[in-house]
Parts: structure tokens; C-alpha cells; sequence
């Protein structure tokens, strides 16, 4: 396959893209520095860190995500430890989410440089910092772009299954899917679609007399990718049932649906915006499409297989969240943006532009990356004086006289290392055979318990707290008076006693 741009007069065009990725990748690392942040779910991931591994392990097949992520940050602080770098724990945190923009350069000045050009590298390279929201997700303590390189690896040996069929492009697919499903589950979905496209170029377009022998290949990958995957698939059960018992993400909508497509250009809330980027979508499919009728070649199934993988997986998340549980989530598709905007700039390298038309293309990107960015850094700015908050807050509470009750696990695994001096901790519901009610107002939720009258007469000497998790409403008991003292990421503080 051959897609370079090879015209030599368009070079210093070709260094534009990395000019302006370097640019906004010096603006990343003084972010890191500058600005750590930590959501609730980072939270999580700081205090899994804080376990060893087995406990780690154990309490992350109660969550809702796979565990190999952690895994990976857990080698990272294991390593920074053993060398004796010294890092704050926030840096300690973010730093391995940044890791796979870094091995994404490598690539794209390689691999993606030597079979598809300067150009497509480049505005890959681009596109990968600056749209949609992977600014963010590189200096969030999260999956996402973890399991957006695995899935990125896997689909450059499309290319190759494409071109050679050969048993060694196979099983690498198969062992980069698999690790991304290890990584985040939504990258099954993309797999599928993958599998699918790749299917259908095998019955309708390839040599009929390959067929037996590619069909063999295909569903030799899928079964060493179900092989791979059976060690997790009983705790994946248990956490599907706890999905569709209670999950914190909303029914899809129609607007929900629009704003995911445009999800792989921008995270602007203008509608406007966002139906100008599902046009652009749209366009682009008629015109990878419309190549691929035209030539029926592996050059452009290949791109139309990279833009499937983007709308495919939507269009699986759409109809697993109408027909089992609402799942679909915009960084839950990071991933397949990747591979999207793989496909598109291979594609912008292969059309035969001139000059200025390229110069337009790079600074259109680089005008949509600035304005997320712009828009990102605003937002890791006030997620960093939220954490200042709550540092401040649970300083001021944080000594032998407080007792902290918690009335979800997250919030537990998520502070109970910051607030490492205090008297007791209560991770759970219920303490002892008297309960009071946490009555809980929404659909699927049990009322849950948190205290009990002697405990608290137990404790008439201290501070009690209870933490309580944001869209959580409560009835507090009648002998019991709870008063506000603050809030934290996406947790409020209540001062609570006996009347």
C-alpha cells in the first residue's frame, strides 16, 4: 500500500502539523506541571495504588472497568519507587496517561511517516492532541488513552491482514484487541465492527479461491481473542449485573447521538457546531464510499474500515444502551476517534491537493485543536482548584478526633489515603443491627443504611462526617442533625449528630 504524498515542493507544508503538535505538546507538559487535577474516578485510581496488587486486583472487579490499566500504573509507581524518582502522588497519577500520545509520535514518525508520508503523519500527530478530547484524557489518571494506542496498534495491522493474510498480522490484531479489551470494554464493540468490515471484504470482494483460507484466519483471531479474554469474563458478568442495576449514565437521545458523532472533532456544546462536524462526517463516508465503489481496492477498504470502526461503534453503543442499559459515553469512544483520525489523514495525505489547499486543511485542525484545547485548559484549571479545595477542606478534618462515614465504596477507595490520621473510618452502609435510613430519590435505588443511634453516643467525644456522593439525596433521620461544612469532586461534607 502506497499513500505518500511524495511531492517534494509540499515539504515545508508537511512540517506545519508538527510544528503546531509541538506546540500544543510543550502546553501539555506545563499543564502536567502546572495544573494537576483529579476527578472522581482519578481518585479511585490513587487509592488502588495505594493497595497491593491481589487487593487491587479484587477491587477493581467490583468497579465497572477491566483491570489492566491499573495494572499498568501500578508498574509505573512500582517503578518511579525503585529508581527513587521523586514525584508528587498527583504527577505519579497522570503521568502514565500521557505515556501513549508519547509512544504515538514514535509511531507516527516511523511506521506511519515511512508508509504514509511526512504529511499524514503529521496531521495525525495533530489531530491526536488537539480534537475531541484527548488533550485531557492524556493528563487524566484513566484508561482511555491506553486503550486508544492498543486499539491504534491493532489497526495498523489491518493494513498488513489486508495486504499479506498473513498468520503473524492476525494474532498481532488479536493480541492488541485483546489488551485494549483488557483496557476498557467499549474497545470490544469496535473490534466487532472491525471483524465485521473485514468479514464482509472477505465474501464480497476478495479472490473467491482465497475464501476457506481467510474465513480459517479470521475465526482462528476471534477464538484466540475469546481465549485470551476467558480469565476476566466471569468478573465481566458480575460487573454487567451491577451496570444494569445502577449506573450513573443517562438514556441516549437523539441530541446525545449527534453530539457523540461530532464527538471525533470537537466537545463544543454548540449545536451548530456540532451538526457542521456530522456533516463532515457524512461527506466523508459519501467520499471514502464512493473511492471504494470506484476501485473496489485494499487501499481505500482500509479507510473505509477505519471510519466504520468510528460509527460502528457508536451505532453498537446506541443499541446496546436502547436494548439492555444505557452505556453509551463520550470517552468511552475516545479510542475509536483514533483510529478515525487515522484514516482521515491517510486520506488527506493520498488526495492530490495543492498547496494552498493543504495549508487551509492544517489550519482548519489546528483552529478547531485551539479552540478545544483553549476550552480543556479552562476546565483542568477549575478541576485544579477544586482539588486545592478539598485538599483544604480534608486538612482541616483530618486528625484523631474525626470519624468519616462514607456512603458510597467510591468515595472510600477515592480519599480514605488522604485522610490517613483520622480516629475511624466506616467504608459501607450499615453499622450494627439498628439502622436509620439514607432514603435514596430515583429510579433502581435502594434505600441504604449509614449509622445508628448508640454508635453515634458511642462517639459523643468526636467529629462525625458523613460524605456523601453529590446525586445522592437524603432524609436525614429526625434525631439527627447534619450541617454542611463543604464540598469536594462531586462529594458534599455534612457535620452530623445527635440532636
Amino acid at each position: 500500500m502506497d499513500f505518500k504524498n511524495n511531492d517534494k515542493k509540499f515539504d515545508y507544508i508537511s512540517l506545519l502539523p508538527w510544528v503546531v503538535s509541538f506546540i500544543f505538546l510543550i502546553l501539555l507538559f506545563y499543564i502536567y506541571v502546572k495544573y494537576p487535577f483529579l476527578s472522581v474516578d482519578e481518585g479511585y485510581t490513587r487509592g488502588l495504588l495505594n493497595l497491593n496488587l491481589a487487593d487491587m486486583v479484587s477491587v477493581t472487579a467490583n468497579d465497572v472497568h477491566p483491570p489492566l490499566y491499573y495494572f499498568i500504573n501500578y508498574l509505573f509507581a512500582q517503578l518511579v519507587n525503585a529508581i527513587g524518582l521523586k514525584m508528587s502522588v498527583m504527577h505519579l497519577l497522570e503521568f502514565p496517561a500521557l505515556i501513549p500520545y508519547l509512544i504515538i509520535l514514535v509511531i507516527s514518525l516511523t511506521k506511519i511517516r515511512k508508509e504514509y508520508g511526512l504529511l499524514t503523519a503529521g496531521i495525525f500527530s495533530l489531530a491526536l492532541i488537539s480534537l475531541s478530547e484527548f488533550f485531557t484524557y492524556y493528563l487524566t489518571a484513566r484508561m482511555y488513552t491506553w486503550a486508544m494506542l492498543f486499539m491504534i496498534i491493532a489497526f495498523l495491522f489491518v493494513k498488513d491482514i489486508l495486504e499479506k493474510n498473513d498468520y503473524k498480522s492476525w494474532v498481532l490484531f488479536s493480541i492488541f484487541v485483546t489488551l485494549a479489551a483488557y483496557t476498557h470494554y467499549f474497545s470490544i464493540l469496535t473490534t466487532v465492527v472491525i471483524y465485521i468490515m473485514l468479514l464482509v471484504w472477505m465474501l464480497f470482494y476478495e479472490e473467491r479461491k482465497n475464501l476457506v483460507s481467510n474465513l480459517k484466519k479470521l475465526f482462528v483471531s476471534a477464538i484466540l481473542c475469546v481465549v485470551l479474554f476467558i480469565p476476566w469474563i466471569p468478573t465481566l458478568y458480575h460487573q454487567l449485573h451491577y451496570v444494569q442495576g445502577n449506573f450513573f449514565i443517562t438514556k441516549v437521545t437523539f441530541n446525545n447521538l449527534v453530539y457523540y458523532l461530532s464527538y471525533g472533532f470537537t466537545i463544543s456544546g454548540n449545536q451548530l457546531i456540532q451538526l457542521f462536524s456530522v456533516l463532515a462526517i457524512i461527506a466523508l463516508f459519501i467520499m471514502l464510499y464512493n473511492k471504494f465503489k470506484e476501485t473496489k481496492s485494499k487501499n481505500d477498504a482500509y479507510l473505509l474500515i477505519g471510519f466504520a470502526a468510528f460509527v460502528g461503534t457508536i451505532f453498537l453503543g446506541f443499541l446496546a444502551s436502547i436494548v439492555y442499559k444505557p452505556i453509551l459515553y463520550d470517552r468511552y469512544i475516545l479510542h475509536a476517534v483514533g483510529i478515525l483520525w487515522l484514516a482521515i489523514s491517510i486520506k488527506i495525505g493520498q488526495l492530490k491537493l495543492n498547496k494552498t489547499h493543504l495549508l487551509l486543511i492544517i489550519i482548519l485542525i489546528s483552529v478547531v485543536g485551539a479552540f478545544n484545547v483553549y476550552h480543556e485548559v479552562n476546565e483542568i484549571k477549575s478541576m485544579h482548584k477544586t482539588l486545592i479545595d478539598e485538599t483544604k477542606l480534608f486538612s482541616g478534618i483530618n486528625n484523631n478526633n474525626t470519624i468519616i462515614i462514607y456512603d458510597t465504596d467510591n468515595h472510600y477507595v477515592r480519599t480514605h489515603t488522604e485522610l490517613d490520621k483520622v480516629y475511624k473510618q466506616f467504608n459501607g452502609y450499615k453499622m450494627g443491627n439498628k439502622t436509620y435510613k439514607l432514603v435514596y430519590l430515583g429510579e433502581n435505588v435502594t434505600n441504604h443504611t449509614f449509622i445508628i443511634p448508640d454508635d453515634l453516643k458511642n462517639y459523643s467525644d468526636k467529629d462525625v462526617y458523613l460524605m456523601k456522593f453529590y446525586t445522592n439525596k437524603i432524609s436525614f433521620p429526625k434525631d439527627v442533625s447534619a450541617k454542611e461544612i463543604g464540598t469536594g469532586q462531586h462529594a458534599t461534607l455534612y457535620k452530623i449528630k445527635l440532636k
